[in-house]
């Protein structure tokens, strides 16, 4: 287990985001990497409820949503 330095925060929590970090610069396929995304924000905001990510598209200056758990992404336009 790691000792947090930061105030506030449990060294459980800083554990996950560690686990999560390390899971993240070892993926190479993007539909994997939004899934530990979608999984791992989850896991560490408490009582999330759904989660969405989105993506930066310069054609049209504008954020995409492209994953999302806990709602249908048909929520957004």
């Amino acid at each position: 287990m790691i000792e947090s330095k930061f105030t506030g925060v449990p060294a459980e929590t800083m554990e996950r985001l560690l686990t999560l970090t390390r899971r993240l610069t070892s993926r190479r396929d993007m539909a994997a990497l939004l899934e530990d995304v979608l999984h791992g924000s989850t896991m560490l905001i408490p009582g999330a409820d759904f989660v969405c990510v989105f993506l930066y598209h310069p054609e049209c200056n504008a954020l995409v949503p492209v994953g999302g758990t806990g709602f249908a992404l048909s929520a957004f336009p």
